[in-house]
Formats: C-alpha cells, structure tokens, sequence
C-alpha cells in the first residue's frame, strides 16, 4: 500500500533511524483515522520511493507495509474518508518477474 503528498520528510542530513521513526508515526497517524485500533506493531515496514532531492516541491511518495492482509483491506474499503486530506492511499503491486 503507497500513500503520499501529505506525510512530510524528514530533512536531509537526518539520522536514517530518526526518519523511519517519523514515517512510521504519521503512517500510524493517518491509517487510525480509518482503522481506529490499529497499532505500530501492525506496520512492518516504510520506505520512501525514489531518490531524495531537497529541491523537489512534494515529499516522496512512502509504501507502507502491514502485517495482515485483513488490515489493508480495512484501509483500502475506507480510504474514500481521506478525501478532506491530501493523502492518497492505494495498493501497490510489486510485478512477478
């Protein structure tokens, strides 16, 4: 699952442990919104996509990766409740090689 636009980043120069620390707390921060009992330990990964520039205008876009499949298919039915927000939440589908 991607999300993007309005879950800042972290400046450069900022420790990579730090960075992970505030992607995971503003995942956790929109993903309640839609799923209340959601917790940290449900999100097993964030990564930024594409290479960091500090001119570009917007944050990266970040994939967050949860635990359960049930969890996203909570998030993904009610999404449609972000549209006040400028997240953007859909899922991602790595390709079979």
């Amino acid at each position: 699952m991607s999300s993007r636009y309005d879950i800042d980043e972290c400046l450069q120069g900022t420790s990579h442990q730090v960075r992970l620390d505030s992607d995971q707390r503003q995942v956790i921060s929109v993903l309640s919104s839609l799923m209340p009992d959601i917790s940290k330990l449900s999100v097993r990964d964030c990564t930024r996509m594409g290479k960091y520039s500090p001119s570009h205008v917007r944050p990266r876009p970040l994939l967050a990766k949860l635990l359960r499949t049930t969890e996203v298919s909570v998030i993904l039915s009610n999404r449609s409740k972000l549209t006040k927000s400028k997240v953007y939440i859909k899922p991602y589908m790595k390709e079979k090689l």
